[in-house]
């Protein structure tokens, strides 16, 4: 029997720590694929009579045999936050930084996220409760009883950065052509943002999707012309993909193709329409349409989309009518099919997501692929080097 060639999955041990004056809470999470798996999880005790620096002693003395029994590779912990109790803050701060010691003493890397990334990670939302939480992480890890409030929180900033590991490892995968994803929030520099997605369509409602991509949901939102021309449950499907990060949530929308996406990204930039909205626009007026209207500054045909009054569809014409000007004909790519033409859609996507100019990106594509260059990884390499000179 011939013997599998499939890479067995990445392992990674990750120490969660809930930093304290009085307890602080740890908790192991090994990594595997999509797997998560419990190792265990504790708390380290002190008591306000013997003084801060004992205490600070006790904690650092605590997490330093902690990670040299299990060996982690990763500490992940919450980020500093401001309370009006600055004695508080202070202590929080100075048991933060010995966890922190304890960590750098053994050369661990070191993942640092918000209250709110924490609990969109664990519970889906960004003002879950304690309680929510604990709930939570007892059904993501298989666990049964009660666990101590710090030990769960430490537990929840583990999975945190085990979904964070997993989402950087469907950017990994970009290559193999399953999904697309670049790099280029400025105020989330450390964020690996989606661009297209490839999977098995596992449900679908209207302006909304979910899609499987390697054991992994993730929900769309979508305008209706994009769910119209689903296909069936269990079938594959490819879209066009934004990101729209929040301090309290990451939302994924979809769209059938580059130039739709396009003219999502340029509603979502007029002020007094969010992502919600412009997906309601695109509902209810097909991007071709749209397009020709703003162009023509056609204000009555802008007001008859549901959700657009009068002042909306003036600031609209305004702030649009410009930028469309600059972009391809909606539908044009459609038009021209040829050789490499989903290639070039994939590696033009890439690069205008990098920031480059549209016209700029295409022109470098075309003379790679007159090469005879046939992989997205080379043809982006070459792109790029094409573009920086």
């Amino acid at each position: 029997m011939p013997k599998s060639s499939a890479k067995p999955p990445h392992r990674e041990i990750i120490l969660g720590i809930d930093p304290g004056s009085l307890v602080t809470g740890w908790g192991l999470v090994e990594a595997a694929g999509n797997q998560l798996h419990h190792i265990s999880h504790g708390t380290i005790i002190t008591t306000a009579a013997i003084g801060l620096p004992l205490r600070l002693s006790r904690i650092h003395h605590g997490l330093r045999k902690v990670i040299e029994r299990y060996q982690p590779s990763m500490v992940s912990l919450e980020k500093v936050f401001f309370s009006r109790n600055v004695q508080g803050s202070l202590k929080l701060g100075q048991a933060r930084g010995v966890a922190l010691l304890a960590a750098a003493e053994r050369e661990l890397g070191v993942a640092e996220y918000s209250a709110a990334e924490i609990k969109v990670a664990v519970v889906g939302y960004g003002q879950a409760t304690k309680e929510q939480v604990q709930r939570m992480v007892n059904v993501l890890l298989g666990l049964r009883g009660a666990i101590r409030a710090d030990a769960a929180d430490a537990l929840a900033s583990a999975i945190c950065h085990a979904h964070r590991r997993t989402f950087q490892n469907l950017v990994i995968r970009s290559l193999n052509g399953r999904v697309k994803a670049t790099s280029w929030f400025p105020s989330h520099a450390n964020l690996d943002v989606i661009a297209q997605i490839h999977g098995t369509l596992a449900q679908k409602i209207p302006g909304e999707i979910i899609v499987d991509v390697g054991g992994v949901g993730y929900q769309i939102f979508i305008p209706l012309n994009v769910f119209y021309q689903l296909p069936e449950i269990n079938a594959p499907v490819s879209l066009q993909i934004h990101t729209h990060v929040r301090e309290d949530a990451l939302q994924l929308f979809g769209f059938r193709d580059f130039p739709e996406k396009q003219i999502f990204l340029l509603l979502i930039g007029v002020s007094g329409i969010g992502p919600k909205l412009a997906i309601n626009i695109l509902s209810g007026i097909p991007a071709e349409e749209l397009a020709r209207a703003l162009r023509e500054g056609d204000q009555p045909r802008l007001i008859a989309i549901p959700g657009v009054g009068r002042k909306l569809a003036e600031r609209m014409i305004v702030e649009l009518k410009d930028k469309l000007a600059t972009l391809a004909p909606i539908g044009a790519e459609s038009a021209k099919p040829e050789v490499g033409s989903q290639l070039m859609l994939d590696a033009v996507s890439a690069l205008v997501n990098l920031g480059y100019k549209r016209p700029d990106a295409e022109k470098a594509v075309r003379e790679v692929l007159k090469k005879g260059d046939h992989s997205l990884e080379s043809v982006l390499k070459e792109s790029l080097r094409l573009l920086s000179r």
